[in-house]
């Protein structure tokens, strides 16, 4: 399959929410940067950070200058005050048991038009600071995908919070990019589980080098 360049970030439409983005990131939510985004310009890329909160794609989003086309639980990608957003943003909805072939072959495709994907490899919002053992089809969708993985470490925002609450509320967030692990060819079982291993002791390591404010501010209402 063709890789295509990043038409997307070309548009204006595109380029108005990306600034959009970046300023509620940094400005309103006071976004700190840790560490620069490892994303390369062109090619494809699969993004695989931690889950704390709702406002996680938004604000990793904020820090990478390509559009990146989230996998997202359908339960929120089917809200339907939201959802023409979502599918405007190339968001790839997949059920929550994770067994959804239809969304990772959406995603693999993506992979090799030379797209941006992200993924939460718990599979779910983590509940403490401690991260959740990770999904050994990261790794698999990336090889697949003929993409590396790019770390990502999120902290500081509130965990536990409803999702309109989490996008009001200051919180103060710290977003560090570690760097690409290459994948290779190979699927094997073994081969899988230690590219997994790897990934996640990458984000282990981020969590414990870039710790984040505890903070919380004021609304934007009330």
């Amino acid at each position: 399959m063709t890789q295509e360049p990043d038409i997307r970030a070309r548009r204006w439409d595109y380029r108005a929410v990306f600034a959009i983005t970046r300023i509620y990131g940094h400005a309103y939510q006071q976004l700190h940067q840790r560490t620069p985004c490892t994303v390369p310009r062109q090619g494809p890329a699969l993004v695989v950070a931690n889950h704390t909160a709702g406002l996680d794609p938004t604000i990793i989003q904020a820090t990478c200058p390509r559009p990146i086309a989230w996998l997202m639980t359908r339960e929120f990608y089917d809200i339907p005050r939201l959802r023409w957003f979502f599918e405007w943003s190339r968001m790839i909805p997949i059920d929550v048991s994770g067994h959804d072939t239809t969304a990772w072959r959406e995603a693999i495709r993506a992979l090799k038009q030379g797209q941006v994907v992200g993924v939460f490899p718990e599979g779910r919002i983590e509940r403490d600071d401690r991260l959740m053992p990770f999904q050994n089809g990261v790794a698999l969708l990336a090889i697949r995908g003929g993409a590396s993985l790019y770390p990502v470490y999120l902290d500081g925002l509130q965990r536990n919070t409803p999702m309109l609450e989490s996008y009001l509320m200051p919180q103060y967030p710290s977003v560090a990019w570690g760097a690409p692990l290459p994948t290779g060819a190979g699927t094997a079982r073994k081969r899988l589980e230690g590219l997994t291993e790897e990934l996640q002791e990458r984000i282990e390591a981020l969590r414990f080098r870039y710790p984040a404010r505890r903070r919380k501010g004021r609304p934007i209402l009330g």
